[in-house]
């Protein structure tokens, strides 16, 4: 199998994510934005799907009210962005270590 074997389109990729999982959005400059957009543009596959981050740089598109039933939100980074909803309790603040972060969402 070769790389290009490997490549698929975002249909399939969020097709095998279930509502159970955790999705894990890298922070910073490694966010991946067309993933946040093809899930939210999907969000109606989905009833409480977890995306857990730290320091985003984006607007945090999942954390529309629209959104409230289809995503769960877990940071470990409070950010203008979250804030609001961190306050509200539409997402939830993990403090930790970074060190930490394996076990803790491991499980």
């Amino acid at each position: 199998m070769d790389y290009r074997d490997k490549l698929t389109d975002w249909d399939r990729a969020i097709a095998k994510l279930d509502s159970k999982m955790r999705v894990l959005i890298p922070p910073g400059c490694g966010e991946p934005q067309a993933l946040v957009r093809a899930l939210c543009a999907r969000a109606d596959r989905f009833r409480g799907l977890t995306l857990v981050s730290g320091l985003l740089l984006t607007d945090y598109p999942f954390l529309h009210p629209r959104y409230a039933d289809n995503f769960r939100y877990l940071t470990t980074h409070v950010m203008p962005g979250s804030r609001q909803a961190v306050a509200q309790g539409s997402a939830e603040f993990v403090p930790l270590r970074l060190f930490d972060a394996p076990r803790i969402f491991s499980r």
